[in-house]
């Protein structure tokens, strides 16, 4: 049996699967949505069928947990992402990650330790064992992040092979 309250909510929740303000953003846009099933009940339509239209129209939760996740801070972004690449969550960054942030992320995580591998050789005159355990520790979120998949017609120049 269709229950509108817990389907409204599971969504939300989907789009707003983190943040310190989630129940807020939960909130708001449960609102958005039951106003929209509002005006489809108002033309004629049962429940679940206005909570699938209200929900088309406004997006996939992909869409949406994109565009909420570009408008929060670079600190909130950054501690998702981070616990991501720390967990493994390869679906928490399928979601929020675009083909270009993977690229340049790619890059970013790259060259942190190419930077730390050579500031901690230089500093401590490490050997090569070190070194090498540097980049088994480079190897981790480097490969969590190539499997990472941007969704079709999300690609861009950089990330079209």
């Amino acid at each position: 049996m269709f229950r509108l309250d817990e389907e409204v909510l599971a969504w939300c929740r989907d789009v707003h699967p983190h943040g310190t303000d989630r129940q807020e953003r939960i909130d708001e846009l449960a609102d958005h949505v039951y106003c929209e099933i509002r005006s489809w009940v108002e033309q004629g339509f049962s429940e679940e069928d206005a909570f699938r239209r209200a929900t088309d129209q406004l997006g996939s939760s992909k869409e949406l947990i994109r565009e909420h996740f570009h408008s929060w801070s670079f600190r909130a972004q950054a501690r998702v992402i981070s616990w991501a690449l720390l967990t493994g969550n390869v679906e928490t960054l399928n979601k929020t990650l675009t083909g270009k942030s993977r690229a340049w992320l790619i890059i970013g995580v790259s060259l942190f330790f190419a930077a730390l591998v050579t500031a901690v050789d230089r500093t401590f005159h490490t050997s090569e064992f070190t070194t090498g355990i540097f980049l088994a520790i480079w190897w981790t979120p480097f490969t969590i992040l190539a499997l990472v998949k941007p969704t079709e017609g999300d690609e861009d120049e950089l990330t079209r092979a």
